[in-house]
């Protein structure tokens, strides 16, 4: 079965494709009504290595930013890792968040040119604006308190420690719409994909019955029918004209239709 069959089919059946593509319709418009409208907002951390000085008058080493470094990042990776542990979510859960959230210090979505960096990405989506942005703050309090956790675990001094700045707070949370149309246009495609491939199938099974019952038809043998010309039967008995015999005549007025000729006599 090709494209054109599948049309051919639909077309058939139009009444039922229309009824399935208004059901989906009337699905969509529900789903669009009843799912929740997510909030949406995200926040910016930067890993700052401690200041630190190699001798007398060295202004370089004394500005942090200027040590941001390859191991930086790789503290931002290990940071980035944790705050997507079981435990921080249980954490959070307890400290008041809600919704979820999404972490990288990846420097692109191009995995050509993506590279780890020591900036720490957080987008946080909620069910509400107030809620949302609660939960925001609570995720940057927490990867504060993580990223110390890291250091002390691994017995580095106090004085040593990387900290966390913030390159941009949490903003007010906006709506995201995409999460209604995907929801209603995935309920959508999914009652007219099911519903035209019912009808397909039903129309190629009613299509084949039809199809064996005009053969079975056209297999039978006709009805046998005598369509000879009628006789005619004159005022004296005969047919078509021919007088009868006389021994027809006598076996008639007799009653008696046993030949004259009949060896029995």
């Amino acid at each position: 079965m090709n494209v054109t069959d599948l049309g051919t089919a639909l077309v058939r059946r139009r009444g039922y494709a229309i009824a399935v593509v208004i059901v989906a319709i009337l699905a969509a418009a529900y789903s669009w009504s009843n799912a929740s409208a997510l909030r949406q907002t995200s926040t910016d951390l930067l890993i700052t290595p401690p200041a630190f000085s190699s001798g007398p008058g060295d202004v370089v080493d004394q500005n942090p930013m200027l040590n941001i470094n390859s191991n930086v990042a790789q503290l931002a990776s290990a940071l980035a890792t944790t705050m997507q542990s079981e435990a921080v979510a249980s954490d959070l859960v307890q400290a008041g968040a809600s919704g979820g959230f999404t972490v990288s210090n990846v420097s692109s979505d191009n995995p050509n040119t993506a590279t780890i960096t020591a900036q720490i990405h957080f987008v946080v989506t909620g069910d509400d604006a107030d809620s949302t942005l609660k939960s925001a703050n609570l995720i940057v309090a927490e990867a504060k308190k993580q990223l110390a956790k890291l250091q002390s675990d691994s017995n580095a001094p106090a004085k040593s420690h990387a900290t966390l700045s913030m390159l941009s707070a949490p903003g007010t949370p906006t709506l995201v719409k995409s999460t209604r149309l995907r929801a209603s246009g995935g309920l959508a495609a999914i009652i007219i994909i099911v519903g035209f491939v019912i009808i397909i199938i039903v129309d190629a099974r009613l299509v084949a019955r039809a199809t064996r019952l005009r053969h079975r038809t056209s297999q039978r043998p006709p009805t046998a029918t005598f369509s000879g010309p009628a006789l005619a039967t004159t005022g004296d008995g005969s047919a078509n004209g021919h007088p009868k015999q006389p021994s027809e005549k006598a076996a008639t007025e007799t009653g008696d239709e046993t030949p004259v000729n009949d060896p029995l006599r």
